[in-house]
Protein backbone atom coordinates (compact mmCIF):
# COMPACT_ATOMS: atom_id res chain seq x y z
CA UNK A 1 0.00 0.00 0.00
CA UNK A 2 2.78 2.43 0.96
CA UNK A 3 4.49 1.88 -2.42
CA UNK A 4 1.36 2.64 -4.40
CA UNK A 5 0.49 5.76 -2.38
CA UNK A 6 4.08 6.95 -2.63
CA UNK A 7 4.01 6.61 -6.42
CA UNK A 8 0.72 8.52 -6.70
CA UNK A 9 1.94 11.37 -4.48
CA UNK A 10 5.31 11.54 -6.25
CA UNK A 11 3.59 11.76 -9.65
CA UNK A 12 1.33 14.55 -8.43
CA UNK A 13 4.25 16.47 -6.95
CA UNK A 14 6.28 16.16 -10.16
CA UNK A 15 3.33 17.28 -12.30
CA UNK A 16 2.68 20.35 -10.12
CA UNK A 17 6.39 21.23 -9.91
CA UNK A 18 6.65 21.14 -13.70
CA UNK A 19 3.58 23.35 -14.03
CA UNK A 20 5.02 25.90 -11.56
CA UNK A 21 8.31 25.97 -13.47
CA UNK A 22 6.46 26.60 -16.74
CA UNK A 23 4.46 29.43 -15.16
CA UNK A 24 7.59 31.01 -13.64
CA UNK A 25 9.60 30.74 -16.87
CA UNK A 26 8.84 34.03 -18.66
CA UNK A 27 10.43 32.79 -21.90
CA UNK A 28 7.87 29.96 -22.25
CA UNK A 29 4.91 32.33 -22.66
CA UNK A 30 2.50 29.71 -21.35
CA UNK A 31 -1.14 30.35 -22.20
CA UNK A 32 -4.00 30.29 -19.65
CA UNK A 33 -5.72 27.42 -21.50
CA UNK A 34 -2.53 25.33 -21.16
CA UNK A 35 -2.53 25.93 -17.41
CA UNK A 36 -6.21 24.98 -17.25
CA UNK A 37 -5.54 21.74 -19.13
CA UNK A 38 -2.69 20.82 -16.80
CA UNK A 39 -4.80 21.59 -13.73
CA UNK A 40 -7.71 19.51 -15.08
CA UNK A 41 -5.30 16.63 -15.68
CA UNK A 42 -3.96 16.97 -12.14
CA UNK A 43 -7.49 17.01 -10.70
CA UNK A 44 -8.23 13.81 -12.63
CA UNK A 45 -5.12 12.22 -11.11
CA UNK A 46 -6.21 13.32 -7.63
CA UNK A 47 -9.71 11.90 -8.17
CA UNK A 48 -8.19 8.61 -9.27
CA UNK A 49 -5.87 8.62 -6.25
CA UNK A 50 -8.79 9.22 -3.87
CA UNK A 51 -10.68 6.26 -5.39
CA UNK A 52 -7.59 4.08 -5.09
CA UNK A 53 -7.02 5.08 -1.46
CA UNK A 54 -10.66 4.29 -0.64
CA UNK A 55 -10.29 0.88 -2.28
CA UNK A 56 -7.07 0.21 -0.34
CA UNK A 57 -8.73 1.19 2.94
CA UNK A 58 -11.66 -1.09 2.17
CA UNK A 59 -9.25 -3.90 1.44
CA UNK A 60 -7.50 -3.34 4.76
CA UNK A 61 -10.64 -3.30 6.89
CA UNK A 62 -13.68 -4.24 4.85
CA UNK A 63 -17.10 -3.61 6.33
CA UNK A 64 -17.74 -7.33 5.95
CA UNK A 65 -15.24 -7.97 8.73
CA UNK A 66 -17.36 -5.91 11.13
CA UNK A 67 -20.79 -6.76 9.76
CA UNK A 68 -20.58 -10.42 8.76
CA UNK A 69 -17.48 -11.71 10.53
CA UNK A 70 -14.09 -13.13 9.68
CA UNK A 71 -15.11 -16.10 7.54
CA UNK A 72 -17.32 -14.04 5.18
CA UNK A 73 -14.66 -11.33 4.96
CA UNK A 74 -11.97 -13.87 4.04
CA UNK A 75 -14.23 -15.53 1.49
CA UNK A 76 -15.01 -12.12 -0.05
CA UNK A 77 -11.34 -11.14 -0.18
CA UNK A 78 -10.31 -14.42 -1.80
CA UNK A 79 -12.98 -13.96 -4.50
CA UNK A 80 -11.90 -10.35 -5.09
CA UNK A 81 -8.27 -11.39 -5.30
CA UNK A 82 -9.07 -14.13 -7.80
CA UNK A 83 -11.13 -11.78 -9.95
CA UNK A 84 -8.50 -9.04 -9.91
CA UNK A 85 -5.47 -11.24 -10.60
CA UNK A 86 -6.76 -14.15 -12.67
CA UNK A 87 -5.13 -16.47 -10.14
CA UNK A 88 -7.52 -19.29 -9.36
CA UNK A 89 -8.15 -19.09 -5.64
CA UNK A 90 -10.07 -21.40 -3.31
CA UNK A 91 -11.26 -20.73 0.22
CA UNK A 92 -12.34 -23.28 2.81
CA UNK A 93 -13.28 -23.13 6.46
CA UNK A 94 -14.14 -25.79 9.01
CA UNK A 95 -16.61 -23.35 10.61
CA UNK A 96 -19.26 -21.06 9.20
CA UNK A 97 -18.38 -18.48 11.85
CA UNK A 98 -15.34 -17.82 14.02
CA UNK A 99 -15.38 -15.16 16.70
CA UNK A 100 -11.82 -14.43 17.71
CA UNK A 101 -11.93 -10.80 18.82
CA UNK A 102 -11.39 -7.73 16.66
CA UNK A 103 -7.60 -7.56 16.99
CA UNK A 104 -7.09 -11.22 16.07
CA UNK A 105 -9.63 -11.12 13.24
CA UNK A 106 -8.00 -8.04 11.74
CA UNK A 107 -4.54 -9.61 12.01
CA UNK A 108 -5.76 -12.81 10.31
CA UNK A 109 -7.43 -10.84 7.53
CA UNK A 110 -4.33 -8.69 6.91
CA UNK A 111 -2.02 -11.71 6.90
CA UNK A 112 -4.21 -13.37 4.26
CA UNK A 113 -4.26 -10.13 2.29
CA UNK A 114 -0.47 -9.73 2.39
CA UNK A 115 0.17 -13.40 1.61
CA UNK A 116 -2.06 -13.22 -1.46
CA UNK A 117 -0.45 -9.93 -2.54
CA UNK A 118 2.94 -11.66 -2.34
CA UNK A 119 1.55 -14.56 -4.37
CA UNK A 120 0.45 -12.15 -7.10
CA UNK A 121 3.69 -10.13 -7.09
CA UNK A 122 6.39 -12.73 -6.66
CA UNK A 123 5.30 -16.34 -7.09
CA UNK A 124 4.27 -16.76 -10.70
CA UNK A 125 1.46 -18.96 -9.36
CA UNK A 126 -1.80 -19.63 -11.15
CA UNK A 127 -3.52 -21.11 -8.10
CA UNK A 128 -3.77 -20.31 -4.38
CA UNK A 129 -5.66 -22.00 -1.56
CA UNK A 130 -6.68 -20.28 1.68
CA UNK A 131 -8.03 -22.42 4.50
CA UNK A 132 -8.89 -21.78 8.12
CA UNK A 133 -9.62 -24.59 10.51
CA UNK A 134 -10.64 -24.68 14.14
CA UNK A 135 -8.97 -27.55 15.96
CA UNK A 136 -9.27 -28.53 19.62
CA UNK A 137 -6.89 -25.96 21.06
CA UNK A 138 -5.91 -23.82 18.09
CA UNK A 139 -6.95 -22.09 14.89
CA UNK A 140 -4.86 -22.96 11.83
CA UNK A 141 -4.79 -20.57 8.89
CA UNK A 142 -2.95 -21.70 5.78
CA UNK A 143 -2.25 -19.94 2.50
CA UNK A 144 -0.62 -22.04 -0.24
CA UNK A 145 0.25 -21.30 -3.84
CA UNK A 146 1.66 -23.36 -6.69
CA UNK A 147 4.30 -20.83 -7.72
CA UNK A 148 8.07 -20.95 -7.85
CA UNK A 149 8.45 -21.24 -4.07
CA UNK A 150 10.07 -18.65 -1.84
CA UNK A 151 13.83 -19.07 -1.53
CA UNK A 152 15.43 -19.56 1.88
CA UNK A 153 17.45 -16.33 1.62
CA UNK A 154 14.26 -14.34 0.96
CA UNK A 155 12.74 -15.71 4.17
CA UNK A 156 15.65 -14.31 6.17
CA UNK A 157 15.80 -11.02 4.27
CA UNK A 158 14.95 -7.94 6.27
CA UNK A 159 13.91 -5.94 3.22
CA UNK A 160 10.68 -7.84 2.67
CA UNK A 161 8.13 -5.52 4.27
CA UNK A 162 5.32 -7.96 3.48
CA UNK A 163 6.94 -10.83 5.36
CA UNK A 164 7.97 -8.52 8.20
CA UNK A 165 4.41 -7.19 8.45
CA UNK A 166 2.95 -10.69 8.62
CA UNK A 167 5.43 -11.69 11.34
CA UNK A 168 4.71 -8.54 13.36
CA UNK A 169 0.95 -9.11 13.14
CA UNK A 170 1.38 -12.71 14.28
CA UNK A 171 3.55 -11.58 17.21
CA UNK A 172 1.00 -8.94 18.23
CA UNK A 173 -1.69 -11.57 18.69
CA UNK A 174 0.61 -14.18 20.27
CA UNK A 175 0.41 -16.51 17.28
CA UNK A 176 3.18 -18.34 15.46
CA UNK A 177 3.82 -17.86 11.76
CA UNK A 178 5.62 -20.42 9.62
CA UNK A 179 6.65 -19.75 6.03
CA UNK A 180 8.37 -22.19 3.71
CA UNK A 181 8.85 -22.72 0.03
CA UNK A 182 9.38 -25.73 -2.16
CA UNK A 183 11.24 -24.74 -5.32
CA UNK A 184 8.89 -24.91 -8.32
CA UNK A 185 6.11 -26.29 -6.10
CA UNK A 186 5.01 -23.19 -4.22
CA UNK A 187 5.00 -21.37 -0.93
CA UNK A 188 3.05 -22.14 2.24
CA UNK A 189 2.26 -19.71 5.02
CA UNK A 190 0.77 -21.14 8.21
CA UNK A 191 -0.53 -19.13 11.15
CA UNK A 192 -1.20 -20.97 14.41
CA UNK A 193 -3.41 -19.19 16.94
CA UNK A 194 -3.69 -20.83 20.37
Amino acid sequence: MHDELGQILTSLKMKLSLLFRQIDDKTKNIQPHQISEELRSTITMIDSAVKRVRKLITQLRPELLDKLGLISALEWHVQEFSGNTNIECEFSSSSEELILGQEIELAVFRIVQEALNNTAKHSGANKAIVSIEKREKEIVLEIRDNGRGIAEEKLKGEKSFGLMGMRERADLIGASLQIWGDIQKGTTIRLLIK
